[in-house]
């Protein structure tokens, strides 16, 4: 049964006519309202899907009732008339004007993007990562992970509990400012920068001022980053700094359970990017695409590594902590010490949905500040050769720049 054959043409003409108004009103929605109507979009597109599979199944010549397919068609109308208005909704926005410019991100995933980030909740490409689920290191630990965790924190011999905050943010992968601030919500004061200035004085015997300044000019995004930054250069221990900053620092442990305990990803826009993985991968042929044909190539190298042997480590740890059925395909490669097919297919996906993660970030971040956004982490602190960077596609960053 084609989508055609679910309303005639004059029905479906009639039932598609959207008031002036409401066409109108779709490019003044907020955040809140895209995010309802791209979830409404995927559930009715979901609910007709499923329909249409109980109705194959169910006859054998696949023509429906009229009644029955007069109510399929009224959900093919619904999901086109929330896809024209959430087209309205993207084109009002110059990121969303950016993202319809690529291949593979159309009206609905574009307007998810800007109904789910917040450049001021993400002041850093890598923020984005994680708050999109695509961070391997942010795990989700749940409540009795996060009762467990603080237990044997602030169970270990002599330490105090700056101490057993630093090392529930080391094993969770957390900022230790994310976690005080946790602990306190509204009421939590930023310590200044001069505190952190008057604790790398104290460790270092000398002022350090001059290379205070400059770890913050160069790693503006958190100041977490900035002083882990200075105490690299001074050769101090990270703990001990932390320690020493956050002594005295009231600790409330049921807060942060309870933040511990949360999903540290929007789960919303973790679906999100797994779609827009997966239009990458359908539109790879395309002459215009540009992230499908890097999904493309991540895949290859993936496949050679793979055949080499180099994911064993991945594939044991794998095993040791998934239960996988013995006489699953995936368990054979496993077993083999090789990632499955799927595994190195999501793993390529990744890639890919990271750098349009990255340059929608970009885009925003120049757009909104009106200066270069900063190098990506990677390459401005971790050796990685500049000649890397690849700027988003289609984006005149001159038009911007103030």
């Amino acid at each position: 049964m084609s989508e055609s054959q679910m309303l005639d043409e004059p029905q479906l003409r009639a039932a598609m006519k959207m008031s002036r108004d409401v066409r109108a009103a779709a490019a003044t929605m907020g955040p809140e309202e895209a995010r309802m109507l791209v979830s409404m979009y995927y559930n009715w597109q979901q609910e007709r899907i499923r329909a249409q599979g109980r109705i194959r199944s169910a006859l054998e010549d696949d023509s429906p009732h009229e009644t029955i397919a007069h109510f399929l068609g009224v959900f093919e109308v619904l999901e086109r008339q929330a896809k024209g208005a959430l087209e309205r909704f993207a084109l009002g926005s110059p990121e969303g004007e950016w993202a319809m410019s690529i291949t593979g991100i159309g009206p609905v995933l574009a307007a998810g993007l800007m109904a789910h980030i917040d450049i001021d909740r993400s002041p850093y490409a890598g923020s984005l990562m994680t708050f999109a689920g695509l961070n391997p290191n942010r795990k989700w630990i749940g409540a009795e992970g996060s009762r467990a965790l603080i237990k044997s924190a602030f169970a270990i011999e002599g330490v105090t509990e700056a101490g057993a905050v630093y090392h529930i943010a080391q094993q969770a992968n957390r900022r230790m400012s994310e976690l005080y601030k946790a602990m306190h919500g509204e009421d939590y004061v930023e310590l200044p920068p001069e505190r952190y200035l008057e604790v790398l004085n104290a460790l270092a015997g000398h002022d350090v001022s001059s290379l205070w300044l400059q770890c913050q000019i160069e790693n503006s995004a958190y100041i977490d980053n900035s002083f882990n930054l200075a105490l690299e250069r001074l050769e101090i221990k990270p703990g001990l700094g932390y320690r020493q900053l956050y002594d005295g620092v009231k600790v409330v442990k049921t807060a942060l359970t309870k933040y511990l305990a949360r999903r540290p990803w929007n789960a919303d826009l973790k679906v999100l990017a797994w779609k827009i993985g997966e239009s990458f991968v359908k539109v790879q042929s395309r002459e215009s695409d540009v992230y499908g044909k890097m999904f493309a190539a991540a895949k290859e190298k993936y496949n050679a590594a793979n055949d080499r042997g180099e994911y064993a480590d991945a594939a044991e740890e794998k095993l040791d902590t998934t239960n996988i059925g013995k006489e699953t395909i995936a368990y054979s490669w496993y077993s083999e010490g090789k990632l499955p097919p799927a595994h190195v297919n999501e793993r390529a996906k990744r890639i890919a949905v990271k750098m349009f993660l990255s340059h929608y970030w970009e885009v925003l971040y120049t757009i909104k500040y009106g200066r270069e956004a900063p190098p990506p982490y990677v390459i401005q602190h971790m050796g990685h050769d500049h000649n890397r960077y690849i700027p988003p596609p289609n984006f005149d960053k001159s038009r911007w720049l103030r």
